[in-house]
């Protein structure tokens, strides 16, 4: 019985560190390759802020006009299996960012058979578009560990992303810079992107870190100033929400995938335990002790 409980507790332990500690971490910033040009300067931006604020390895990928959907699965699954795979080896959780900036497709064809689902356009009319609803419901099929997703959607109709099927494998969360059926501003001082960094850029710089709940809270403030609410939905997880942590500056990636944080100021054996129980601990043992 003791040692079921140990075990048990063990198990919820190692559960908790892995869900703090993002150590496998890779940033997509996404736009459309012949897009309009203010969405890959707000890119480049925003790859700029990951790397430079909080030393994520990020990579900028110009959505093709040919074979979109094929060329981004193909990117989005080898991103999921590179930080999956070392994060699997090093015991410790992985997230993957993805920010899109370009334009949205309302996809309200009923007689068509559209559903209001997420689709990308680089165009505000005509083609190509990339129906993105078609990979993001393809994450747990390609997925080699509980990696987290947090998607950052500029564009219109951005919510719709969240008509998706529930993650069955790890967080997904999504902070979208419209509702379904709104529009957004193109690139500019009051684009989502824009308004995104520079409330992303004062968190860190009077807190440290980033919630994801509370940056959607700053978001909707009045003073603000966007044109439209953004939305933020969580479509799987359990309590709480996605913290961001800039990692040391000391840290430098393993792999152009992953990350590894060491503290080289400590020398032999080191031990970090981190110990959450929701309920009393004599209480939890003894009922998990009588049911074994």
């Amino acid at each position: 019985m003791a040692d079921s409980w140990r075990d048990q507790l063990n198990e919820r332990l190692e559960s908790s560190i892995r869900r703090r500690a993002y150590e496998s971490i890779q940033v997509l910033v996404l736009c459309w390759e012949d897009g309009h040009k203010g969405y890959r300067e707000e890119g480049q931006a925003a790859r700029e802020m990951f790397e430079n604020d909080f030393g994520y390895p990020t990579r900028e990928f110009p959505i093709p006009t040919n074979n979109s959907y094929g060329q981004l699965l193909q990117l989005i699954t080898r991103s999921l299996n590179d930080i999956g795979t070392a994060a699997n080896e090093k015991r410790a959780s992985s997230l993957l960012i993805v920010h899109y900036g370009g334009h949205g497709d309302a996809d309200d064809d009923k007689h068509g058979g559209q559903e209001r689902r997420s689709v990308w356009a680089a165009h505000q009319e005509g083609e190509p578009v990339l129906k993105w609803y078609m990979i993001q419901d393809q994450f747990d099929y390609i997925k080699t560990s509980d990696t987290d997703i947090l998607l950052l959607l500029d564009c219109c109709f951005a919510a719709q992303a969240g008509r998706a099927r529930d993650s069955s494998h790890g967080r997904l969360e999504i902070m979208a810079a419209s509702a379904m059926g709104m529009k957004t501003p193109a690139p500019g001082n009051t684009s989502f992107t824009n308004i995104l960094l520079r409330e992303i850029r004062r968190t860190i710089k009077d807190g440290g870190s980033v919630d994801m709940r509370h940056l959607h809270g700053q978001m909707c403030h009045r003073k603000v100033d966007l044109w439209a609410t953004p939305i933020y939905m969580t479509l799987k997880g359990g309590k709480g929400t996605m913290q961001l942590h800039p990692l040391p500056k000391s840290t430098t990636p393993t792999t152009p995938t992953s990350v590894q944080v060491r503290n080289k100021a400590t020398q032999g054996t080191f031990i970090h335990i981190l110990v959450q129980i929701e309920e009393e601990l004599d209480s939890w043992g003894s009922t998990n002790s009588a049911s074994g």
